[in-house]
């Protein structure tokens, strides 16, 4: 059954999202902003642009867990064919 596998494929996406995020906020307990500074300092031009500050990196790590969060419950949606009323 195809909704079948798609629903499976989609929850080892979060169970393994799951997984990422409690290591991101495990590691990320013992990061202070000192490391990070120091950390930075050694990245290129490009990834300090990028990620410029820790308030940067957070607020873009929350957009991509926003349009993954999005995605998974849109597709959640049309597999299993279900119409969301706000």
């Amino acid at each position: 059954m195809p909704c079948r596998d798609s629903w499976e494929a989609i929850w080892k996406n979060i169970q393994s999202l799951m997984e990422v995020q409690a290591q991101f906020a495990e590691k990320s307990k013992a990061l202070t902003p000192e490391m990070w500074t120091q950390f930075m300092a050694m990245q290129s031009p490009v990834l300090q642009g990028m990620m410029g500050s820790p308030e940067q990196s957070r607020n873009m790590f929350l957009q991509m867990q926003e349009k993954c969060k999005s995605k998974c419950k849109s597709r959640l949606v049309r597999c299993l064919g279900l119409g969301i009323k706000r």
